[in-house]
């Protein structure tokens, strides 16, 4: 299965200490050359991620909005389309959604594109 494959592991564990801006933006990432060893063999994590699948990144996206509140399979048990989930400020809350929508850009979004609401 895919969560027992070595790559996916490596893939999991680096996606989870990103931020979501970094997830969003994986081909930016300078991650300094780290490598991994999977099966014996060193890979460079760079190169990892850049072969990371959608839904893998979509998961390490959500999960990481979520913070510690709790993990995508409570939240989808749990909470989705039965009960509102409150997820609290941290503090690391502020530098880990740093970047994903600033008031500027907010404000320049609003400027150029009209809002059309119901």
């Amino acid at each position: 299965s895919e969560e027992q494959d070595p790559v996916h592991v490596i893939i999991q564990e680096v996606l989870s200490k990103l931020t979501p801006l970094q997830i969003l933006q994986l081909t930016k990432l300078d991650d300094n050359n780290q490598e991994a060893t999977i099966l014996g063999e060193q890979v460079n994590v760079s190169d990892l991620l850049q072969e990371t699948t959608t839904q893998q990144r979509a998961r390490a996206l959500f999960q990481s909005l979520l913070g510690n509140t709790v993990s995508l399979k409570e939240f989808y048990d749990d909470y989705w389309e039965k009960q509102p989930l409150y997820v609290p400020a941290t503090d690391d809350a502020k530098s880990r959604l740093d970047g994903i929508l600033t008031k500027v850009e907010m404000k320049q979004q609003l400027e150029t594109h009209p809002a059309y609401y119901g």
